[in-house]
């Protein structure tokens, strides 16, 4: 998941440089404009986002926001589309997608497994006297649950 910005100056906007995100390059670059006394732009952002989501943060939150995307899990950074349902990408790098429990099942039945487990009941009962589908059904129905690539994630925030 990258960014890319195409900085230019307000004087000369045919001519400029991209740079990958998080780039401390691309800062010494802005300041080196802004001493020249140019004025440096944002002319274009390449990302996996929406240009509409990214337009308004300048070069100093753009490359924040690009760090503390990489420094989240890969299971968040694969389902960043859906978590962004729930929060936006401010409040979802700002808290590292601590509001999102993230669970390892591959369906809702080992869901409901998983969460019944914690409950620390016998395994010979909960095998026995459990429908694990249902329960997970029950939960997604319950619980703001959504199914991520390769598991579950339930939103707490």
């Amino acid at each position: 998941m990258t960014f890319s910005v195409l900085i230019t100056t307000v004087k000369n906007s045919r001519h400029g440089l991209w740079f990958e995100l998080p780039s401390r390059k691309a800062i010494e670059k802005w300041r080196e404009l802004e001493d020249q006394g140019e004025f440096p732009i944002i002319e274009n952002i390449v990302s996996d986002f929406e240009f509409e989501v990214l337009k308004s943060y300048n070069l100093h939150q753009l490359n924040a926001i690009a760090q503390g995307l990489l420094d989240l899990p890969e299971h968040l950074r694969k389902d960043i589309h859906q978590l962004l349902n729930y929060e936006d990408l401010d409040e979802l790098v700002r808290t590292s997608g601590s509001h999102f429990i993230y669970h390892d099942a591959e369906n809702l039945a080992a869901l409901g497994k998983a969460y019944f487990e914690e409950s620390k009941l016998p395994e010979d009962f909960v095998q026995t006297f459990i429908d694990f589908s249902a329960l997970g059904r029950s939960l997604e129905d319950i619980m703001e649950l959504f199914e991520g690539l390769e598991g579950y994630y339930e939103f707490v925030g």
